[in-house]
């Protein structure tokens, strides 16, 4: 290891990287792969949401065989995706992103995005209605359901689209 460490210092030094810059190439990589890992993981729990279909399993040990949609989707990622691949094999146990807590919390995030988009939408439309519904559900709590519409401009198709 040592030796390995030695010969690194000197292939540096003689290509004149600083130990500055090799520290600071080597937190981006981390920061880029954390970045990926997220967006992944994300997407994911995105795309069961989208989809409707459920997130987790009965039971969510890593000794399951049917551990949960993210996971089992996360563990089919891995035999295509490196940086998946090396975070859920190599890396601690509490950075793998894949709890039920914090896929509430991503979705919790995901949900906000979609609501400020959508109010953004509806301060730029120049008219807009909304339509209220409350109903008591079977064990009589009051459901309130909230819709909006307004009209959004589209862009018109160039005429020189290929």
């Amino acid at each position: 290891m040592s030796i390995m460490s030695w010969n690194d210092y000197n292939r540096n030094k003689a290509a004149k990287i600083s130990v500055e810059q090799v520290l600071n190439d080597s937190y981006r990589k981390k920061v880029n792969e954390n970045r990926h890992y997220l967006k992944s993981v994300g997407e994911i729990i995105l795309l069961t949401a989208t989809q409707n279909i459920a997130q987790r399993g009965h039971r969510e040990g890593d000794d399951v065989s049917n551990p949960g949609n993210v996971k089992k989707i996360l563990q089919f990622a891995t035999k295509h995706d490196p940086v998946i691949a090396n975070r859920i094999k190599n890396g601690p146990k509490n950075e793998k992103y894949n709890s039920s807590s914090i896929q509430n919390e991503m979705i919790e995030t995901l949900s906000h995005m979609v609501l400020d988009e959508i109010v953004e939408n509806v301060q730029r439309a120049r008219v807009f209605t909304i339509q209220a519904d409350e109903t008591k559900d079977v064990r009589k709590t009051e459901q309130l359901s909230v819709v909006i519409r307004f009209l959004q401009k589209s862009q018109k198709p160039s005429r020189n689209a290929s």
